[in-house]
């Protein structure tokens, strides 16, 4: 089966694992499928400037979709909570709300 999904700030999927689709929230029949396409984006030496521009129309449209380090911090506790965080970038998700949570800086200043 193929599944074709677009970018929104307020997703109704997210990703958990290694690729697996999970519903965040009720998806009817004929709804449009979106995940947030930051979160499949690792900060690497090739994506730190990495950016698209954003008309989701989402309420809380970032207006900028970047790596995973552009997300907003309760944003990404929110995916954590949800249990729909890639591998790929789940261990940066994590250094980034652990430091917020202690108040301090994550690794390399961020």
């Amino acid at each position: 089966m193929s599944v074709a999904a677009n970018h929104s700030c307020d997703p109704n999927l997210g990703i958990r694992g290694d690729g697996d689709l999970v519903a965040l929230r009720p998806i009817a029949a004929g709804d449009e499928l979106t995940y947030d396409y930051s979160l499949t984006v690792p900060r690497n030496v090739f994506t730190r400037t990495w950016h698209l521009a954003c008309a989701c129309g989402a309420d809380r449209c970032r207006r900028d979709v970047g790596n995973v380090d552009t997300v907003p911090i309760d944003v990404l506790q929110r995916y954590l909570a949800a249990g729909a965080v890639p591998d790929l970038t789940a261990r940066r998700v994590r250094e980034r709300v652990a430091a917020d949570l202690s108040g301090g800086c994550g690794p390399r200043g961020t």
